[in-house]
């Protein structure tokens, strides 16, 4: 059976031509059109179009992106400088708070460590004062009492009095 007979019982059968997939003779017909199209194509000017048609998306992209991104921008800086108004704020009352408080602690802490400082010498007394007190009374009692030193300027002993030891 040829190919013109085969066509017509299909047709006769079914009611329409054949599909691509079952027709050779149309599959070999388009594909030699399709070569013949694709050489006598000139590449160098479909890629010219091509790179200047993606040029011009990735413009067009980019600069709906920039408007996208400024929008957002102006959105976010409104946003951050109210937050940023609000957290001065809040941190102007938190240093007045802490600045008074730390005021009313300083003073409070000065007093304290004058009371410590004051009680330290009162508890250290006893070490200092007894080995001076010790060592004063025997000096003066190997002298009779008096500065062995000319020079009272340089005495370690401030009880003696200038002429003592001339005596």
């Amino acid at each position: 059976m040829n190919y013109r007979q085969w066509k017509k019982r299909y047709k006769k059968l079914h009611g329409v031509n054949p599909p691509l997939e079952l027709d050779k003779r149309r599959q070999r017909r388009l594909a030699r059109k399709a070569v013949k199209s694709i050489s006598s194509i000139d590449f160098s000017a479909v890629a010219t179009r091509a790179a200047e048609a993606i040029t011009n998306a990735a413009a067009a992209f980019m600069r709906g992106l920039g408007g996208a991104f400024d929008s957002a921008g102006t959105v976010c800086r409104r946003g951050v400088s109210y937050m940023i108004k609000f957290m001065d704020e809040i941190t102007e009352v938190l240093t007045g708070a802490v600045r008074t408080y730390m005021e009313w602690v300083g003073e409070i802490a000065i007093y304290i460590l004058g009371l410590l400082a004051k009680g330290l010498i009162l508890l250290s007394t006893p070490v200092w004062i007894l080995p001076y007190i010790l060592i004063r009374d025997i000096l003066r009692d190997n002298n009779g009492g008096k500065c062995e030193k000319p020079d009272c300027d340089s005495c370690p002993f401030p009880p003696c009095q200038k002429g003592e030891g001339e005596q």
